[in-house]
Formats: C-alpha cells, sequence, structure tokens
C-alpha cells in the first residue's frame, strides 16, 4: 500500500473551512469562557437531564440575566460545548493530512489517524453528556448532522487513496460504518485508564485495517 494523507490536501481543507464555517464558536469572552468551563463541568457531574443554568449562575458567579445575555437557553449552551468539541476534532483531522504516511499496513494508518482523534476525545470535559445531547436536542443533533456528513467524506477519501476500489454509494456506506466505529471506540477510549485505552485504539485500528483490506480492489 501507498499513500500519502497530503493527496487531495486542497479539496479536504476546502472542506474543513467549510466545516468550521458551520460550526464556528461563538465569540470568546471571559464571562463566555466562565459559563462554558462550568457548564462542561456540571455536565460531567450531572449529565444533560440534570443540567440547568441556576447551576451554572451558582458555579461561575455570574447573574442568570448574564448568562442569557450570551445564549438564549440551556441547549445553546450545550450546542456551543459541541460546537468546540467538534472543531478540536476536525483540527485532528488536519494535522493528520499534513503527515507523510507511504507503505505503512492498513491498521497502522488507522492507529495514526485514531491516535490524532483520542486527545480531542480525552480533553473534551463532559463528553458524554455531550454526545447525548446530539441524541435528543434538534440543534445539537443538526449540528452533528452536518459533521458527520463532512467527515464521512473525509474517510471515503482516505478509503479510495488506500486503494479501496468500490462504487462511490458504498464506499459512502464505509465511510459512515468506519466514522460510527471510530466515534463510540473513542469515546470509550477517552473514560478508559491509559493502558486500556492503548489496547481499545489498536483493536479498533485493527478491525478498520482487516475492512479496508478485505475491501480494496474488490469490483
Amino acid at each position: 500500500m501507498t499513500t500519502t494523507t497530503h493527496q487531495r490536501g486542497r479539496s479536504r481543507s476546502t472542506r474543513a473551512s467549510k466545516a468550521r464555517a458551520e460550526m464556528r464558536p461563538a465569540r470568546a469572552s471571559p464571562s463566555v469562557d466562565r459559563i462554558l468551563s462550568q457548564a462542561a463541568l456540571i455536565l460531567e457531574d450531572v449529565g444533560v437531564e440534570g443540567f440547568n443554568t441556576n447551576e451554572i449562575s451558582k458555579r461561575s458567579g455570574l447573574t442568570i440575566g448574564a448568562i442569557y445575555h450570551h445564549f438564549k437557553n440551556k441547549e445553546a449552551i450545550v450546542q456551543e460545548l459541541c460546537a468546540r468539541w467538534l472543531n478540536r476534532v476536525t483540527d485532528r483531522y488536519l494535522e493528520f493530512e499534513k503527515l507523510q504516511i507511504a507503505r505503512v499496513p492498513d491498521d497502522e494508518f488507522w492507529r495514526l489517524l485514531l491516535d490524532h482523534l483520542y486527545c480531542a476525545y480525552k480533553e473534551t470535559i463532559g463528553l458524554g453528556a455531550i454526545t447525548r445531547a446530539t441524541e435528543i436536542w434538534p440543534n445539537v443533533h443538526a449540528l452533528e448532522v452536518k459533521y458527520d456528513a463532512l467527515v464521512s467524506a473525509r474517510i471515503a477519501a482516505y478509503l479510495r487513496s488506500l486503494g479501496v476500489r468500490v462504487s462511490n454509494a458504498e464506499r459512502r456506506r464505509m465511510a459512515m460504518l468506519i466514522l460510527s466505529m471510530m466515534h463510540y471506540g473513542l469515546l470509550l477510549s477517552a473514560t478508559s485508564e491509559p493502558a486500556e485505552a492503548r489496547t481499545n485504539i489498536g483493536d479498533l485500528a485493527c478491525s478498520l485495517g482487516a475492512i479496508t483490506s478485505r475491501y480494496r480492489n474488490r469490483r
């Protein structure tokens, strides 16, 4: 296998710019940062179902009015946290695509990508609750849907560069499957001890490598 991740770099960068434009975080300010940092900690403690602006006010020292000056409701706060997480993940894809990778086994290719993405998952406080919010709050879900469409296109391009010769429709289906596998595998790894996380990522990379090898040069 020979592949370089900078192939089609311009088109991927364009897609990344589009993704960031659609998920652009709110303008930073000390109050916004205080609201978001405390909101993330609350989500970590009580989950999305127990999340409320009264607790944010209590922990941040800001009035309810100050919170609503920046965010129209609690869903908007979680939507902002989600946007910032997805932007961090997108940045990791861009960093990965700057690498010069040639003649590595399929599982090693995926392991390198997973290693890059893992940091964005691990450093995000309240991520479990944020992902839960994508299932129950429409605006947060819509943000994830846009992200999934853009990132699955990136993964489809990876598959093409890795020599997976299938129809475009099948490659898109494979990309969505791989995106889902990576997401849930990284969620699990982010909440695991370091040694267990390394094992999880290695096992997932092997599974993705097996999928890639199976479909390479398939007509």
